[in-house]
């Protein structure tokens, strides 16, 4: 959803990564999932794209939910997934 954001304002994902100060590399592992989202990253979020921070989080708090779900599915098809 973030990747949408940035792409449909225009927007580069060097400036967003500096608007939440964090590294280029930790921005690339928050778009992919890797890292989750902070109270703090949601606000800043919030505050760069001028929307309220609560989105963000509802979106990170649907994210996990769901991943814990699939690799909850797939410890059970696969059990050395697990």
């Amino acid at each position: 959803m973030i990747k949408e954001l940035i792409n449909n304002n225009g927007y580069n994902e060097k400036e967003v990564s500096d608007a939440l100060h964090i590294n280029q590399y930790d921005f690339y592992d928050l778009l992919e999932g890797d890292l989750p989202l902070t109270d703090e990253m949601a606000e800043s979020l919030g505050d760069f794209f001028g929307c309220s921070s609560t989105i963000f989080k509802n979106w990170e708090q649907n994210y996990r939910k769901n991943l814990q779900k699939v690799n909850q599915e797939n410890a059970v098809l696969i059990p050395e997934y697990a």
